[in-house]
């Protein structure tokens, strides 16, 4: 399964207007978190705290 297979399975979508950006908007929150395939980042927002910003890098 590809990745934005696996990102559209969870719920996000394509952000409108905006080429490799899927969101996933939590309406009773308020709160929206976005995947950018591009820059290979998510924003979760300001609501939850991260402890690093690294991420892992696929090994192939």
């Amino acid at each position: 399964m590809s990745l934005k297979k696996v990102i559209e399975f969870l719920g996000f979508n394509l952000k409108e207007n905006k080429s490799g950006i899927y969101q996933k908007k939590y309406v009773n929150e308020n709160y929206i978190i976005e995947i950018d395939l591009d820059k290979e980042k998510i924003n979760y927002g300001n609501l939850i705290k991260i402890e690093s910003k690294t991420t892992r890098k696929e090994i192939k």
